[in-house]
């Protein structure tokens, strides 16, 4: 493109509702919904401009002129959310739009795509019927969801997306009851991906389906595995949600995938996760109640958490019941938290159900469940999420023995010292360069860093970010009333705690800049040491974890 012709604008509309019309209408009527769509834009597009029809539910648009766009496209948004008529039946859309400006935001189709979907995820954020223009003001979590957003309509076929498992523990024996099945997502810029990233994503362009039926495949698939490896009857569940207890024909794939692998239905276990508005529809009890007769188990997951009642253990007919860590993040300290768990359990016994508590952290934790007579654990203190392969040396072992993992610390030969701080230094962050590509972002990203030296740093962050040299970070903070920004490599993460990440640095500065900073960290270290509660404005006195939780929740709203 060259920046000389003339300003356009380029549009992205999406229907953001069409997956829960595609269930509730099926796909007739659905169809006839996206084409009522195309005729509206093209009407409404008439010597404005172009409209493409991209893929199911997305639009894009093309208008030549700039002039009032922001309004332009609002009334182009009420025509298209006026109710639709399709056999008897009226369908009500939600919109979704992101703008962008040529050559404002971009001057080549990759640069105005790319921020075309930064500004439709924003406008998602504002809730249905929200729109967004894109503005430089994003940061490294917006930036790195709308890549992942893009990327995910070919990570099954480029095979990035893979199988870990969690071993389930008998509290009273200690044997190795099962496993439960969690996907990953190996993103070739952004690493390891956190399934809470990218699942929502994945509900939100509806390729629901097309993941439930990868997991059931691959999850069967590698029981028969272990069969082969000498495993006897090895037990393994996955989670499903209630939309995907709504896809037609599941009941038919589920017994065709244990037919093909010739595995017994009473190896496999499905977790449900609830959705208050479905979790009590017919359709879904009618197929859990046909997956039960089959031979499969059902588990209702995250008992604890959100809207899960006592009711769902009469209304599932569940034959196992799992405990969100939440319920029990406080259980050696917390009488509350003992007496309703305790409760739960002999409810839970009395029914005859089985039950399994999540997210066992602690030897104390482990402690009160063993007296109050839990059925299973699963969790840290035993094992995180491991391969295939370790899970078959598990599934081998007479009895688990603690994992000492959450006690081990970053083991690293440096070249340089490091500061140990008191307190968090406050500090922000921002991408500089992806492959060799320069990347903007204005807005920073927040950080707490834990330790510092002449060679690399140590920072907790909500963010779960990639170990890849081609890309290369920038970090700025105070230091003794200096400012000091550096530019840096991620060379290790690991999860300090739920949902926040540790990482380890490595600066790539000139000998000046590090004899700079050396300076400020003799004095920084000698303060330290003398006064071991030594504070100034960019310490943070707040626990780092509580910390950015709040950040992440605030980020999120």
């Amino acid at each position: 493109m060259d920046k000389k012709k003339k300003k356009f604008a380029l549009v992205k509309v999406v229907v953001s509702n069409f997956p829960n019309l595609l269930i509730t209408f099926g796909n007739d009527i659905a169809h006839q919904v996206l084409y009522e769509v195309s005729h509206r834009l093209t009407k409404y597009m008439d010597n404005k401009g172009l409209a493409f029809h991209s893929y199911t539910d997305v639009w894009y648009l093309v208008f030549y002129s700039v002039r009032n766009i922001e309004k332009v496209v609002e009334k182009m948004m009420g025509i298209l959310q006026n109710p639709i008529n399709i056999d008897d039946e009226k369908v009500h859309l939600i919109i979704n739009v992101g703008m962008t400006r040529y050559p404002d935001h971009g001057i080549n189709v990759e640069e105005l795509m790319k921020h075309t979907m930064i500004a439709t995820l924003s406008a998602v954020k504002h809730g249905p019927g929200g729109k967004d223009i894109y503005t430089e003001e994003e940061n490294i979590a917006l930036l790195k969801k709308a890549q992942l957003r893009q990327d995910l309509f070919e990570c099954i076929q480029k095979n990035e997306l893979y199988l870990e498992y969690q071993p389930k523990v008998c509290v009273k024996s200690l044997a190795v009851t099962g496993a439960e099945a969690l996907i990953r997502w190996q993103h070739p810029i952004w690493g390891n991906v956190s399934p809470a990233e990218f699942i929502p994503l994945i509900k939100e362009i509806g390729l629901e389906e097309n993941l439930t039926l990868f997991v059931i495949d691959e999850a069967v698939k590698q029981l028969k595995q272990w069969q082969k490896a000498g495993i006897s009857s090895p037990k393994l569940s996955i989670n499903l949600s209630p939309e995907c207890l709504l896809l037609p024909g599941l009941y038919s794939y589920l017994k065709s995938i244990l037919k093909k692998y010739k595995v017994s239905p009473k190896q496999l276990e499905i977790e449900i996760t609830e959705d208050v508005k479905l979790k009590y529809n017919a359709t879904i009890l009618n197929t859990l109640a046909k997956i039960q007769d089959l031979g499969i188990n059902i588990a209702l997951d995250d008992m604890g958490e959100g809207f899960s009642s006592l009711y769902d253990l009469v209304n599932y007919k569940i034959d196992t019941l799992k405990i969100d860590r939440r319920a029990i993040d406080e259980l050696e300290n917390c009488n509350s938290q003992r007496t309703i768990i305790k409760g739960l359990l002999d409810i839970c016994d009395e029914l005859g159900i089985k039950t399994v508590v999540e997210g066992v952290e602690r030897k104390a934790q482990f402690d009160v469940l063993r007296e109050m007579d839990c059925d299973e654990i699963q969790g840290f203190y035993f094992s995180p999420s491991i391969s295939s392969q370790e899970m078959e040396k598990w599934f081998q072992m007479s009895y688990a023995i603690p994992s000492t993992q959450s006690d081990v610390r970053q083991i690293e030969r440096r070249k340089y010292f490091r500061v140990k701080l008191p307190h968090s230094l406050y500090a922000e962050m921002r991408i500089l360069t992806i492959r060799d590509k320069e990347i903007n972002l204005e807005r920073d990203t927040v950080i707490l860093v834990q330790n510092i030296g002449p060679g690399g740093l140590m920072f907790y962050s909500y963010l779960q970010l990639p170990v890849n040299v081609l890309i290369i970070y920038q970090f700025e903070m105070d230091i003794l009333g200096s400012q000091f920004s550096f530019a840096g490599k991620i060379v290790w993460h690991n999860e300090h705690r739920k949902g926040i990440y540790a990482h380890g640095v490595e600066f790539q500065i000139n000998e000046a800049e590090r004899e700079r900073l050396t300076s400020a960290l003799f004095k920084l270290s000698a303060l330290v040491r003398d006064k071991p509660t030594y504070t100034d404005n960019s310490i943070l006195e707040d626990d780092p974890v509580l910390y950015l939780r709040k950040l992440n929740v605030k980020r999120k709203v």
